[in-house]
């Protein structure tokens, strides 16, 4: 699977309020953050990512209440293999540029006031990447020799959530969609998909309509890109809807078990392989009929075509 075809089922699921507010009381630990709710939660439509960086992360921001103080969340979603040690940099350049922003848009008369203050930006990494996060989590210790200039220099702090150091049965100690869609990331990068599907269809029936439908649009982004018959598909999101473990499971393992076989091989590969040989051996279907019946990949069917010449 191309890597981070599924980045945009994230910033999709965060720019809800209600899981974004989720997402930070749940997995962000710090203390002021519990008194976040959704309602005090506004989107901002804006985006500071170097084109350099599109295709590897996203970028969300929200204003927010706390207290009787604005907060502005950075949310920088890192869905990379990799750690980027350059990380503390790149959030400072993208700080800068928000800062800027919210200088601008305030009233030039407000702005002068001996009172006026900026709000604060807080920048959140969501990194889904298979090996720890070691970046320097702070400004200071990107900066040659801190100690020697004390408080002089520029300081700030990241929060993290470093999804695959997440514990599974703190995950689903929740029932809400963004906790299922992160076990499902994390047995995707363990190759254990098929596990966290049955535990994520098991707790369907506590979820409402939208989690459920959320958690949907989030695995479409994966099995879109290896399901060629749309029947499976449905049959799967029907099962889904239902908390039909088996049917779902069954379904997804037709899906990917050409990428999985070697873990959880269910031999319908076989059995396909063996139906488009003697479709092609009949000679009287085409192309799009073979691999409508078999499931196959194009390319998949051209090895097989080129091995009968």
């Amino acid at each position: 699977m191309p890597e981070h075809v599924y980045d945009k089922g994230y910033k999709r699921i965060l720019s809800k309020k209600q899981y974004f507010a989720h997402f930070m009381r749940k997995y962000i630990k710090v203390n002021w953050v519990n008194n976040i709710k959704a309602e005090d939660l506004t989107l901002v439509n804006a985006a500071f990512v170097d084109e350099q960086f599109r295709e590897t992360e996203a970028d969300l921001i929200y204003r927010a209440k706390s207290g009787d103080q604005e907060v502005v969340f950075y949310i920088l979603l890192e869905l990379q293999s990799k750690c980027d040690h350059t990380m503390p940099y790149r959030l400072l350049v993208y700080m800068t540029e928000l800062t800027k922003r919210l200088f601008a848009d305030t009233p030039k008369k407000e702005r002068k006031r001996k009172d006026f203050r900026l709000p604060a930006v807080v920048p959140v990494v969501l990194y889904n990447g298979k090996q720890p996060w070691t970046a320097s989590r702070t400004f200071r210790d990107y900066i040659h020799n801190p100690e020697r200039f004390g408080e002089n220099t520029i300081d700030f702090q990241y929060l993290l959530l470093d999804l695959m150091q997440q514990d599974d049965d703190y995950i689903l100690n929740s029932n809400n969609a963004l906790d299922d869609i992160f076990l499902m990331e994390k047995g995707l990068n363990d190759s254990d998909f098929l596990s966290s599907i049955r535990k994520v269809t098991q707790r369907a029936p506590q979820h409402t309509h939208e989690d459920i439908l959320e958690i949907w649009d989030w695995l479409m982004d994966i099995l879109s890109t290896k399901a060629t018959n749309r029947q499976v598909l449905e049959e799967a999101k029907e099962a889904l809807m239902e908390g039909d473990v088996t049917a779902m499971t069954t379904n997804v393992e037709k899906i990917f078990d050409r990428k999985y076989q070697a873990g959880w091989k269910s031999g319908a590969y076989t059995r396909e392989i063996e139906i488009a040989k003697k479709m092609i051996d009949m000679g009287c279907f085409s192309r799009t009929q073979i691999q409508e019946a078999t499931g196959l990949t194009a390319k998949e069917l051209d090895g097989l075509l080129g091995a009968e010449n």
